[in-house]
């Protein structure tokens, strides 16, 4: 039985305002109703079910974090925020906005990059360089990198926690070289990084890396079009010398080969992310996306479409992989499907390409996108036409997103700035 408190026990609190939002058929109410239902098509002699939901309130801008070049790579965990530019420099900074660390001597542009782990002594990151050769009369823009004495590069960094993976061709420009992805140890107390690992196997540019949940493997993807699976651990055994990690040579980092490789895709693999632990999703730019077995080591599942992929990211609340594109849509797929379309819902509000997109990791409706019209939005997957807030403030394109941490939603672009904006209603998984 339900008990009510007397109009004198209610507290400032109960009596607050409530805004609501209002769904019918699973999309939210964003015209009048009127309109609603010529532009659905649906009679006003029908009854309807309207469904009713606490409004989100907008997120609150915090800081903007200047850089010296374009901020092609972010993401926030815990109460840290790291930022990879393209003036080859690794950033760290508080979430309240406190520069911590320059991490220098990368060779060229960071690209991307994604903590592993992080405790209060300790942190492993992945850093990637890429040096890649791209002829300059390639079908395809690529009006998002910069151009260096002639040559197009790319280079991309990876920042685990207690100890750090970084994927790098050294100083050598030529694409043709074997590029490597590193794993460091990053002391917090004393602010020390130490490369514990030098991962080898890739023939061209490093392009994406992805950490499963366990922070047991990293898989990473690049312009070999080949997807290579890795221990992750600073520890581990599979070395190419086979020397155990306590006869490591002083200062020496120790090569290591990848425990699997597969091959399918026919471009550069733009997005790698865990869908299980044994479970892999691949993007390209051959315009597929493929489930592969990590464990038994083939393709599951491919979908195809109709343009070039840029990034995904998939849910594991709701089972499902958002992707950007080279069209200025957003595409939610269900690669599990058995009905219909594998494609779920398309989100079309962006006007230029849209180069990054995340998840919300408590809400299995949000998810943020960036692309070069230079916004970030956010979105409901209920709402498809119109995204729910318009995330302003960078004046170039936007070139990355995060949303790892449920208060913090973080951008870079190129107008080389770290945008922060912070979620006041975070929803319980």
């Amino acid at each position: 039985m339900a008990s009510f408190s007397p109009e004198s026990q209610i507290t400032d609190e109960e009596r607050r305002d409530v805004e609501f939002d209002f769904l019918i058929n699973n999309q939210f109410l964003r015209v009048t109703l009127g309109e609603f239902l010529e532009e659905n098509g649906i009679s006003s002699e029908l009854a309807l079910d309207i469904e009713y939901v606490e409004h989100l309130p907008p997120p609150e801008p915090q800081d903007c974090l200047m850089h010296d070049d374009w901020v092609s790579a972010v993401q926030v965990r815990g109460s840290w925020i790291l930022a990879g530019c393209y003036d080859n420099t690794l950033h760290l900074w508080t979430t309240k906005g406190k520069h911590h660390l320059t991490i220098p001597g990368h060779s060229g542009p960071i690209k991307a990059v994604a903590w592993v782990s992080l405790n209060d002594t300790q942190a492993t990151f992945v850093r990637q360089e890429v040096v890649l050769r791209v002829s300059h009369s390639s079908s395809m823009s690529f009006d998002g990198m910069k151009s260096r004495s002639g040559d197009w590069v790319i280079m991309i960094d990876f920042l685990q926690a207690v100890a750090i993976t970084s994927l790098s061709s050294g100083s050598n420009v030529n694409a043709s070289h074997d590029q490597t992805a590193m794993l460091w140890d990053w002391n917090v107390a004393s602010n020390a990084v130490e490369c514990i690992h030098v991962c080898r196997g890739h023939e061209r540019g490093l392009e994406c890396v992805g950490v499963n949940s366990t922070g047991v493997l990293m898989a990473t993807g690049g312009w070999d079009t080949m997807l290579k699976i890795w221990p992750a651990d600073t520890h581990g055994s599979n070395t190419e010398d086979g020397e155990s990690a306590a006869k490591k040579a002083h200062g020496k980092s120790q090569i290591r080969t990848p425990v699997m490789t597969l091959s399918g895709h026919k471009e550069a693999v733009s997005a790698v992310v865990w869908s299980d632990i044994g479970e892999l999703c691949t993007a390209s730019w051959d315009h597929t996306i493929r489930l592969w077995d990590a464990e038994q080591g083939g393709i599951k599942t491919e979908i195809v479409g109709n343009k070039s992929f840029f990034d995904a990211d998939w849910s594991p609340i709701n089972r499902t992989l958002i992707t950007a594109s080279a069209d200025r849509h957003v595409r939610l797929y269900d690669p599990r499907s058995k009905e219909g379309s594998l494609v779920k819902t398309t989100f079309t509000s962006h006007t230029q390409w849209v180069q990054s997109v995340r998840w919300s990791t408590t809400d299995e409706h949000l998810f943020i996108s960036g692309a070069y019209d230079q916004q970030v939005k956010l979105w409901d997957t209920r709402s498809s036409k119109r995204a729910l807030f318009d995330l302003t403030g960078h004046e170039d394109k936007v070139l990355c997103c995060d949303w790892s941490e449920p208060f913090f939603m973080v951008s870079g672009g190129a107008d080389n700035t770290v945008r922060i904006f912070k979620s006041k209603n975070v929803p319980a998984t």
